[in-house]
């Protein structure tokens, strides 16, 4: 989304107005971020239990290596 919002800009300095464009790049932007934020609420889940792995909201950076709510280890998970 930023190097859309920036090929944009540039075109603004010519003298070009791209307004719509960057409206149009960040929308989109936005809903594949939205899209896979409920995707990874939906799907990334403890193969063990069923809790979500997003535990407390948070996005994970990495797979955790324990479920936060059973504890068992997700590292020989297949």
């Amino acid at each position: 989304m930023a190097v859309i919002y920036l090929i944009g800009e540039s075109y603004q300095w010519r003298g070009n107005d791209v307004s719509v464009f960057l409206w149009i790049a960040a929308g989109v932007g936005i809903l594949i971020m939205a899209g896979g934020l409920l995707t990874a609420f939906s799907k990334l889940r403890c193969p063990y239990c069923g809790a979500s792995l997003m535990a407390g909201g948070r996005m994970p950076s990495s797979l955790p290596h324990f479920c936060p709510d059973c504890g068992k280890t997700l590292d020989d998970c297949d």
